[in-house]
């Protein structure tokens, strides 16, 4: 049984090795509503010092890549019609796969991860800015 841990604002967030868990339930969405935050990117960074706290070694995934990759299995659906326009090859074989697994957000480092490279692409092309734009107030 995954031993969540919830002091982030209740978010509940498990470490295994190489990888980090979000479950996508009402504490996520409701700190990523507030629009004070920029929420992803603080659960991301949380995310990671208490992945570096429990595993003694950093995450070996960008912050950036790992609040892009929350957004887009919160709001899978906006994600995937912006994420079209891109025309990003990879990503476009994914999207439906991406909408259908969104209970658990798993990320993972690029050997353990078959969709690592999606993620990382999106913060390499420096879309960030564009995906957050979209999300508004909820980024």
């Amino acid at each position: 049984m995954t031993d969540w841990n919830k002091e982030f604002h209740g978010i509940s967030i498990n470490c295994e090795e190489k990888l980090i868990q979000i479950k996508n339930d009402r504490a996520l969405l409701s700190f990523l509503d507030d629009p004070a935050t920029k929420g992803s990117l603080l659960i991301s960074e949380y995310a990671h010092q208490l992945y570096l706290k429990e595993m003694g070694r950093p995450l070996n995934i960008s912050i950036d890549s790992v609040a892009i990759e929350i957004l887009g299995h919160v709001y899978a659906d906006k994600f995937a019609d912006l994420a079209s326009c891109f025309k990003i090859k990879a990503l476009q074989s994914k999207l439906a796969d991406i909408k259908s697994r969104t209970d658990i957000i798993d990320c993972g480092e690029r050997d353990i991860d078959s969709d690592r490279h999606i993620w990382d692409d999106l913060d390499k092309h420096n879309l960030k800015p564009v995906i957050f734009a979209m999300c508004g107030k909820r980024a």
